[in-house]
């Protein structure tokens, strides 16, 4: 068996954030609709520049991975409001969050990725 490639290594590191994240969220319906957002795939290209950019300048590994998670909600969350405003129905091949939860649900939901973020911004010392 091939080891994984440090990109996939770093990827991996990021989705680890993200399912931690989100395995906190409450109440549970929004942990639900959030899960369904965010682990639904997608390439993690501006969370993977984050902690290629953060190794390459030797800064520390798991604040960029902090933060690289924080980008992708943020990024998550824009793409709600964007399915919404293009009656986009489907995302990544299936029901675009508005189609699933309602427009509002859909809004709440984005809204909650963007406070998720918004902790993960946040100074831990």
């Amino acid at each position: 068996m091939m080891s994984a490639t440090p990109l996939e290594q770093r990827r991996r590191r990021i989705d680890d954030r993200l399912e931690a994240v989100l395995t906190t969220v409450d109440p549970p319906a929004l942990r639900d609709r959030l899960q369904q957002i965010v682990l639904a795939g997608g390439k993690r290209v501006r969370p993977l520049l984050t902690v290629c950019v953060a190794d390459a300048l030797d800064g520390d590994t798991e604040t960029a991975v902090r933060y690289a998670a924080g980008i992708k909600l943020v990024h998550a969350a824009s793409l709600v409001v964007d399915d919404i405003v293009d009656t986009a129905a489907t995302r990544r091949g299936a029901p675009a969050a508005w189609v699933s939860f309602g427009p509002d649900g859909a809004v709440v939901a984005s809204d909650g990725l963007i406070g998720e973020a918004f902790t993960l911004f946040a100074p831990t010392d």
